[in-house]
């Protein structure tokens, strides 16, 4: 049973008044990657009534999270993202659905997580997934919010159909590194804060049935004291919206690794095609390091002889994807999975 009173500061708030919050509570959202600006935005949209909160994110927290992962505390540390921030949310609001998957979101598998939602917030921290969200909503016609923060730089942008979509803005994937990374500029907990903000003020009012804002991309920097609100307009010549063409959903584009943002780490997908359980990975691990099991994973500490001589560690997850933690070179994580997991 929903608090009497829990929303009322919420529903003198124009537009959320009346049946807003009922809509609010009937409504269910994607969070894509739960993360720092997925903290955020979960936890907000929880606080403000949501009834239904898929969550999904690949990671286990560890102690550079802590600074900016508000949904986090030290005994997490370790623990999946997804089931740790889904804790987490359970005691802030017990009546809201909450439903958490340690998985990364693949074109195999993000039609899954997309069933029955109706409105998707990006908390990823690369752009290459975000091209593959565009593409999925963008065929679908359904909204989503693109949301992204480095250093002292904060950006929102709603997608919802037929407005711009991401590829309007930036037709291909840029190259790595070059719209800034937490690894190379670093990021401010508030700057988090701020883009998961605006994210959620763009996105909650059409939960609540209220028509999209104007297509325009939210900037802001704290560092300069500015906030922008950039005005985006539908490319003609776009390859998604327009063209109709989902080069990231059909696999024309996309790589099978993926370096993980201030972690140091690289993600590999999937790093081997067999799907054991916790024992399994132990006993196929043995021979190369030190291993031990966690709440859906297998976690340690790799042999250097097995690695090159790397100090290297390996996450394993239930369905074969790891990640190599010491590394940020996509063709090491690679080839140590290759050499350490076999087939």
């Amino acid at each position: 049973m929903l608090d009497a009173g829990r929303h009322d500061r919420q529903r003198l708030v124009a537009g959320f008044g009346g049946p807003a919050q009922d809509r609010l509570r009937q409504a269910s959202v994607l969070v894509a990657g739960c993360g720092a600006l997925g903290c955020t935005v979960a936890d907000l949209v929880v606080r403000a009534g949501v009834g239904r909160v898929v969550i999904v994110d690949r990671d286990v927290v560890e102690p550079s999270n802590l600074q900016r992962q508000t949904l986090f505390a030290q005994a997490d540390l370790g623990v999946p993202k997804a089931l740790a921030a889904r804790a987490r949310l359970q005691t802030i609001d017990p009546s809201a659905r909450i439903e958490a998957w340690v998985d990364s979101i693949e074109r195999e598998s993000i039609d899954d997580y997309l069933d029955g939602i109706d409105l998707v917030f990006d908390g990823f921290d690369a752009m290459e997934p975000r091209y593959l969200l565009n593409d999925a909503c963008v065929r679908d016609g359904r909204p989503w919010v693109y949301c992204a923060a480095i250093a002292t730089q904060a950006r929102a942008m709603l997608v919802h159909a037929g407005g711009p979509c991401l590829r309007c803005v930036w037709p291909d994937a840029p190259p790595t590194g070059a719209l800034g990374t937490c690894d190379s500029a670093g990021v401010l907990g508030s700057s988090i804060a701020i883009a998961a903000g605006a994210s959620v003020s763009l996105g909650l009012p059409i939960l609540a049935g209220m028509p999209p804002t104007v297509p325009a991309l939210v900037s802001i920097d704290t560092a300069q004291g500015s906030w922008r609100s950039i005005s985006v307009a539908r490319d003609p010549a776009c390859p998604c919206c327009v063209g109709r063409r989902f080069d990231w959903l059909e696999g024309a584009s996309g790589a099978a690794t993926a370096v993980l943002c201030g972690r140091h780490a690289v993600q590999v997908r999937p790093a081997v095609a067999a799907v054991l359980d916790q024992a399994g990975w132990l006993a196929r691990l043995a021979p190369s390091g030190s291993f031990t099991a966690g709440e859906g994973l297998v976690r340690g500490t790799l042999d250097p002889s097995r690695c090159g001589g790397a100090a290297l560690e390996l996450t394993v997850f239930m369905d074969g994807r790891a990640i190599v933690h010491g590394t940020t070179d996509p063709a090491v994580a690679a080839a140590v999975c290759e050499r350490v997991l076999g087939g």
